[in-house]
């Protein structure tokens, strides 16, 4: 389809069919909602499975031992949260 290669993100199933949804409610085609999302992105760019992974790899492992809750935006800026 027009998402399996895109270059510098390799788009998982989840995101290949969230980038299809969004097309569809927007009337525009799968690659222009992934260039929107993108857009929209303040890093400009969206993120790497890996980088999601290295996030729950940390949580999992003892060097998260003393986090016991805690709310982590894995969303590249886009809802800054002020504390």
């Amino acid at each position: 389809g027009p998402l399996d290669s895109v270059g510098f993100v390799d788009l998982t199933d989840r995101l290949k069919a969230g980038m299809e949804t969004d097309a569809r409610v927007a009337g525009i085609s799968p690659d222009d909602a992934l260039k929107r999302a993108t857009e929209r992105a303040p890093l400009g760019r969206l993120a790497e499975p890996a980088e999601i992974a290295n996030a729950v790899l940390f949580l999992a492992s003892d060097k998260a031992s003393y986090v016991s809750g805690a709310v982590i935006a894995m969303d590249g800026a886009l809802n800054p949260i002020v504390v």
